[in-house]
């Protein structure tokens, strides 16, 4: 019963970027909304979490991956704007993915 909620227009160029996703062989992730208005992805994989958290605006994306055995993680941070802001995204995830390297 609390935040903002999704606008409209986040909610389709997200369905856009994870029809992207898929093309590169990613698998579909939870969606969950956000207090602030935007939205968050997370991925869960046998050893490894990651979550991509849009920001409301849609501009960029937090990006966070963790190992769960090790507990090592990466962060950090995508302009969605950008020409390989799909290629980031998938890279990132794809990196926490079974048989990446910890």
């Amino acid at each position: 019963g609390v935040g903002k909620a999704v606008m409209p227009i986040g909610t389709e160029q997200l369905a856009s970027l994870l029809s992207a996703l898929e093309t590169l062989g990613l698998s579909k992730p939870f969606l969950f909304p956000t207090e602030d208005g935007g939205i968050q992805a997370e991925w869960s994989f046998p050893d490894t979490e990651v979550v991509v958290e849009f920001s409301a605006s849609f501009d960029h994306a937090e990006v966070h991956g963790t190992h769960l055995r090790s507990l090592a993680s990466r962060e950090g941070q995508v302009d969605l704007g950008a020409a390989n802001a799909i290629q980031a995204i998938g890279a990132f995830v794809e990196s926490f993915a079974p048989g990446a390297p910890v």
